[in-house]
């Protein structure tokens, strides 16, 4: 019975390994799904790999109609003798063009782009095909039998036609460019220097254009290349003309605008947007002003620097000159009558400045705004630094937090010299101030422009953080050995105070060799992790909070 069993077992086992060694010859040996086949009987020639010198080759997609295929493989030719030559053209016109054959319905809303765009079409709807080499092809997809066409074309364009193109190509954009580099020599001569600024730049685009074609005689060129070296000379000249002619416009008007002359001013800060963060941008324009103030009898400048030092003296900050509440006011020492400060916005082309003059005793007395166009600024002339979103984000994290129950009559100030806004340049020496109107516990936390969170008070030199109502302090003091001096990376950067009446019940615990505690990234989660340990463990209405916001640049 056993043995029988065991024969039977063996047998089965032998069928299933024959079964299987079947199942795999059948499955290695497998016909692909899809299978292509050549019918025609014509061999390929050799040119559609290896075309003559001066010659371009075109290959069709495949097609039921052999005509069809004809003229794709042509207009494949003439694809990349526009592509070989250099000449841009949107994607969606220059098919267009080849499809239909025509060039009176292109449209395109710029005048010159129309122009030459319609005259490139005409130049290579002349190409024609030398000769042609036509397959047919036979397809067998899982069962289903069809056919197909591919063509070759092969068309000449000789250096003689290339030249020919090259000198329609030039003086069709010469023919275009001028006019507008003569509408900008007269708008120059008419002050309308934006106008002028625009003009200019818009010649050297278009002139542009045709610098980009490959593989030209030189002398064909030359007028294109002899008009953009003067229209490229007139824009540089132009350039720092126009930002200062702006500047003049705007001191007249608010000039205008005061009456006692000539009134003692200062430049304050002048930031992007509605934030108080600001840029390179910032500090050019501050310059700019400086230079703008020096030209005019109406005002006279006192040195940002002189003010500068008398607010680290004085340990106040910028909005100090202003603030009816300060009782040394910077401003009566320096004889400073007006703050001018100001805010600009991205327009596109455009950045908008507006700047508002302020008296420091009786409050707003004018304001004027200007266009500063984007073509005369330095390509790396930033209008935000490069952290500005995470500056932003630290911000509403920080700042943008509501302060229910917090006591009305309890508060606390942080500031650097130069206030909200201030820009400080690599190499410069920073000092943060703090104060509150009643005794209590300190933490300041820092954000910088690397996005690196760091609690600076309390510290590794001072552990206490009880300050007493009215004190002025600062970070670093008299007593320190060390200073904060601007260095890389730049960017911009935000101070955070958080005050209570009550000890923080966390314990501070400082690393080896750390001065300040680091706190991690500044990330949204992080954020509020700090504001709930500090803020969300004590009674609301014992809790202050303020913010300070500054930039850094090289």
């Amino acid at each position: 019975m056993n043995g029988n069993l065991v024969k039977r077992q063996a047998k089965f086992l032998t069928l299933l390994i024959l079964l299987a060694t079947l199942g795999c010859a059948t499955t290695g040996g497998r016909a692909p799904e899809t299978e292509e086949f050549r019918v025609s009987k014509e061999p390929r020639p050799d040119w559609p790999d290896n075309p003559p010198s001066g010659h371009f080759v075109g290959i069709s997609k495949n097609f039921s109609m052999e005509a069809k295929a004809r003229n794709d493989a042509l207009m494949d030719a003439r694809k990349k003798i526009i592509d070989y030559l250099g000449v841009k053209i949107e994607k969606n016109v220059l098919d267009k063009i080849l499809t239909t054959g025509r060039t009176d319905d292109v449209l395109i809303t710029d005048v010159v782009s129309n122009a030459i765009t319609r005259m490139i079409g005409q130049s290579i709807l002349k190409v024609r095909a030398m000769k042609y080499h036509s397959e047919k092809w036979k397809q067998i997809d899982k069962g289903k039998v069809s056919y197909y066409w591919k063509v070759f074309c092969l068309v000449p364009f000789s250096k003689e036609e290339h030249n020919q193109f090259v000198s329609q190509w030039v003086g069709e954009i010469t023919r275009l460019a001028q006019p507008i580099f003569t509408a900008a020599k007269k708008a120059e001569q008419d002050d309308d220097l934006i106008t002028a600024a625009q003009k200019y730049d818009r010649v050297l685009k278009v002139l542009q254009q045709a610098e980009g074609i490959a593989d030209f005689e030189p002398f064909l060129i030359s007028p294109v290349r002899r008009l953009k070296a003067e229209a490229s000379s007139a824009l540089e000249t132009l350039k720092p003309k126009l930002v200062s002619f702006q500047i003049e416009k705007c001191i007249k008007d608010l000039a205008r605008q005061i009456t006692s002359k000539p009134l003692r001013v200062s430049i304050g800060n002048i930031t992007y947007q509605n934030t108080d963060l600001s840029s390179k941008f910032g500090e050019y324009l501050s310059s700019e002003l400086s230079v703008g103030l020096t030209k005019s009898r109406s005002f006279q400048e006192i040195s940002r620097r002189d003010l500068d030092e008398i607010l680290k003296e004085q340990r106040l900050s910028l909005t100090g000159i202003i603030d009816q509440e300060t009782q040394v006011k910077p401003g009566k020492i320096l004889g400073i009558e007006a703050l001018l400060y100001g805010d600009y916005w991205d327009e596109g082309d455009n950045v908008k400045v507006n700047l508002f003059l302020t008296h420091v005793e009786t409050g707003r007395m004018g304001a004027s705004s200007m266009l500063v166009p984007k073509l005369c600024l330095s390509p790396d002339m930033e209008l935000v630094s490069k952290n500005y979103q995470s500056a932003l984000l630290a911000i509403d994290e920080f700042g943008g937090r509501e302060k229910q129950g917090t006591s009305k009559d309890f508060k606390i100030r942080v500031w650097v010299d130069k206030g909200n806004g201030g820009i400080y340049t690599e190499g410069e020496k920073l000092i943060i101030f703090f104060k509150s109107n009643h005794d209590c516990f300190l933490k300041l936390y820092h954000t910088d422009s690397a996005g690196n969170i760091l609690q600076l008070f309390p510290n590794q030199y001072s552990r206490d953080n009880f300050i007493k109502a009215g004190r002025v302090y600062s970070i670093p003091d008299e007593t320190s050995n060390f200073d904060f001096v601007v260095q890389p990376p730049f960017g911009s950067e935000v101070i955070k105070a958080i005050a209570s009446m009550k000890p923080f019940s966390t314990a501070e615990g400082f690393g080896a060799n750390e001065v300040f505690k680091s706190m991690g990234r500044a990330s949204r989660e992080n954020i509020r992790g700090i504001l709930t340990r500090d803020i969300g463990i004590l009674a609301r209405k014992g809790v202050a909070e303020d913010l300070c916001v500054f930039t850094t640049v090289e």
